[in-house]
């Protein structure tokens, strides 16, 4: 179901600054242990919707939204973000359908498609429908 830009702007807007901030400082990736990076998200049907993440030692530092610096960027539409972050869709397989591009460093990106998907998977955001 595709889902309208205000809704989408809304969903993204929610998972960084709520969902995702309450992982923030919690070592929930033992297999990322050791890595230190920053990554970003960019939808491209959504204005404005460019995050920046950072991991230290495999543990989410803080996110900000902006166009700060990345070492790489997931670019994809609103429905395949949703779909990753609800643990509907692994993010490794997203990329190899092509839903999914990375820019930049692609082998970190692939990287972490693979680190991150317990995370997608175990601490889904599936907001209550109102």
């Amino acid at each position: 179901m595709e889902i309208f830009v205000s809704e989408a702007s809304n969903y993204v807007q929610r998972y960084f600054e709520e969902h995702l901030k309450q992982y923030l400082h919690q070592d929930l990736l033992p297999e990322a242990r050791g890595i230190t990076c920053c990554f970003a998200y960019h939808l491209v049907n959504v204005p404005e919707t460019n995050w920046v993440v950072w991991m230290e030692d495999g543990i989410f530092s803080h996110v900000v939204r902006g166009n700060e610096p990345a070492q790489c960027t997931f670019v994809c539409d609103s429905q395949t973000f949703q779909d990753i972050c609800s643990g509907l869709l692994p993010p490794q397989d997203a990329f190899f359908a092509k839903e999914v591009e990375i820019e930049g460093d692609l082998e970190l990106g692939l990287m972490l498609g693979v680190l991150l998907a317990p995370f997608f998977l175990h601490h889904s955001y599936r907001p209550a429908v109102v």
